[in-house]
């Protein structure tokens, strides 16, 4: 995992909060209560977080912090999502309750049944971790990426539950049921939004030869 610094240096983040999920505090009731907080405020400060780790941070990483920790790039995203498709923002709003749904679930009715059972124990402690540390931190345009893989990962945690103890998670494993046509909907709305995101070029053209190229939308294509 460590290795994904070669990539990008901003998964030192989820780096650190696996660390700290298996080395601070494992105590459901505060997190689970830390993480509803974490949906009413941001403690960030944009402008100050970028002179703090401008002055800490390595030269070579200075570039990147101007461009990624930037107030005006913030409102730049912010002002290009109150634009955005009706499908794409409610795609959103929609992980986020399912994702809120399963923690309250899981915590409320099956905490004492989780915290019996240390595979289970420790992956939700982790995604509750990344879940209150990625609501706070998302005001930074660069970590708010991070998101809606940790929604993901509290789906798989639902899927683990019911696939391993059905007859206890009997009204999560019917709730996955009933959600099952909104997830079809939702990988239609996913491949929408990818087809007006990823290049034809991508596709159809030599990866070397198509540098400086524009080319266009994938569903442009497809609409000719």
């Amino acid at each position: 995992a460590s290795l994904s610094l070669l990539f990008h240096f901003s998964y030192i983040i989820p780096l650190c909060l696996v660390y700290f999920s298996k080395t601070y505090t494992k105590n459901l009731t505060v997190l689970f209560y830390a993480f509803l907080c974490s949906f009413l405020f941001s403690f960030v400060k944009l402008q100050g977080l970028q002179e703090f780790l401008l002055s800490h941070a390595p030269e070579f990483l200075h570039k990147k912090l101007t461009t990624y920790v930037n107030q005006d790039y913030a409102d730049n995203l912010k002002e290009a999502e109150s634009g955005a498709k009706w499908f794409v923002i409610l795609k959103g709003q929609v992980v986020a309750w399912f994702s809120l749904f399963i923690v309250g679930y899981s915590f409320i009715l099956h905490r004492n049944f989780i915290s019996s059972k240390p595979i289970l124990f420790n992956s939700f402690c982790m995604i509750m971790y990344m879940l209150i540390a990625f609501n706070i931190l998302s005001a930074i345009p660069s970590v708010g990426r991070f998101l809606l893989p940790s929604y993901y990962l509290t789906f798989c945690f639902a899927f683990l539950l019911v696939q391993n103890y059905p007859s206890t998670f009997l009204w999560l494993r019917r709730s996955i049921y009933i959600a099952a046509p909104l997830l079809a909907v939702y990988i239609v709305f996913t491949l929408r939004i990818g087809f007006q995101t990823i290049n034809v070029l991508v596709i159809n053209s030599n990866p070397i030869l198509s540098i400086g190229q524009t080319g266009h939308a994938l569903l442009d294509w497809f609409k000719k």
